[in-house]
């Protein structure tokens, strides 16, 4: 399956524009906030020692992020803040980690991975921080440590397939990065440096670095801070592909040191940062490239803080055993039956009348017709009377 088919069918950019980004700025040491158009800009964090990944926790209002702090030092950490950047604290104390990069939430499991670079590991946590495991380990000690081969950068989690993803970047613009999966957990007997189910899925790229995963489509993405013409880009392939029976595809080109890389598969746009400072905005088979800010200081980490409110009938569809159509066939049913009991009732009401008065007008007659005959008998009565009163006397026909 080819890229192009997995992604073939596309709502228009810009069909939902709901929602919060946060990027980190490098060299600021800043967490920033915005809305996704770039506008309404915000900063919930300062003094953060060298940022570099970001993830929101929409339902629990957090967002978490990763502080490199000075690679020498292993002093690295993480950190959790409400949206606004109340609440801040480390749940992961410096030095809990050597050089956390990009990162990762499994919310569904109530985990965090992150990938540590001058550490040489994949690493998670429970949401608060605790139960810290390393899953994957490239090395040991500073010999190895120097060897960017084995730095350990971008992290994605396919929860259907139950694999990490990852990426080792080497050394700068050396084209031996690669991105590597494995299995969630740790094979029974095995340890997290000899694990047997480690796959190269992509190998000889320029320089990989953050990871993003279109579950819908079932499409990986990656940003590659290399060297053009394969690097300072956005790449995809299918994941479902066994190793080497595909090959990457470039969507977006001509970033200035691409790292971070965000998703909005409902509204067919990806949000993409560089060193330089930019973010930018896609469709996610990247035409219509469009740059939202620039000289933002160094950019690292981006996230998409996606609002949970679903239209109406979506709600229905998950909450219902019936369609929504089916309940407006109810309703519309109800409306007409409603309106014959309403035309049932109007039609007694006014036979109802209608007897009234078909009643009141026989009363009326039979009324009239007394009195007509009464004023009958009176006329004749006057009219004897006349007859006999006024007859003149001596009359032939007297009586």
């Amino acid at each position: 399956m080819t890229v192009l088919q997995a992604t073939k069918t596309r709502a228009p950019l810009g069909t939902a524009r709901s929602g919060r980004l946060f990027l980190l700025d490098l060299s600021g040491g800043h967490v920033l906030s915005m809305d996704p158009d770039g506008s309404n800009r915000k900063i919930i964090a300062t003094d953060c020692p060298h940022p570099d990944g970001v993830v929101v926790d929409v339902a629990a209002g957090h967002v978490y992020w990763t502080n490199m702090g000075v690679p020498n030092l292993n002093d690295g950490s993480i950190e959790r803040a409400d949206l606004d950047g109340k609440n801040r604290r480390f749940i992961v104390a410096p030095g809990g980690t050597f050089t956390p990069k990009q990162l990762h939430l499994d919310k569904a499991n109530g985990k965090l991975y992150w990938s540590d670079r001058e550490g040489m590991r994949v690493m998670r946590s429970n949401l608060d921080g605790s139960e810290i495991e390393t899953l994957i380990r490239t090395g040991e000690g500073d010999a190895d440590r120097r060897d960017q081969t084995r730095w350990c950068v971008g992290i994605a989690i396919d929860p259907a397939r139950k694999q990490i993803y990852w990426t080792q970047k080497g050394g700068d613009n050396a084209g031996v990065g690669r991105i590597l999966r494995a299995g969630i957990d740790i094979p029974a007997g095995e340890t997290a440096i000899n694990r047997s189910d480690v796959e190269v899925f992509f190998d000889d790229l320029p320089e990989p670095i953050d990871l993003e995963i279109d579950f819908e489509h079932r499409v990986l993405y990656w940003t590659d801070r290399g060297n053009p013409p394969s690097g300072n880009t956005v790449n995809r392939a299918p994941i479902d592909a066994k190793p080497g029976q595909n090959a990457p595809q470039i969507v977006v080109s001509d970033l200035m040191e691409g790292i971070g890389i965000a998703l909005d598969v409902s509204g067919n746009r990806m949000f993409v940062t560089d060193l330089a400072g930019s973010l930018y905005v896609a469709k996610l088979d990247g035409t219509d490239k469009r740059t939202l800010l620039g000289a933002q200081g160094n950019l690292t980490g981006i996230a998409l803080h996606r609002n949970l409110r679903q239209p109406l009938e979506k709600r229905h569809d998950r909450h219902q055993d019936h369609p929504p159509n089916r309940d407006h066939r109810h309703r519309r049913h109800r409306r007409e039956l409603d309106r014959a009991v309403s035309r049932q009732g109007t039609a007694r009401r006014r036979d109802g009348r209608r007897a009234k008065r078909r009643n009141r007008t026989e009363e009326v007659r039979a009324s009239c017709l007394a009195g007509a005959r009464t004023a009958r008998s009176l006329a004749r009565r006057i009219a004897v009377k006349l007859e006999v009163y006024c007859r003149p006397r001596g009359s032939v026909d007297g009586r």
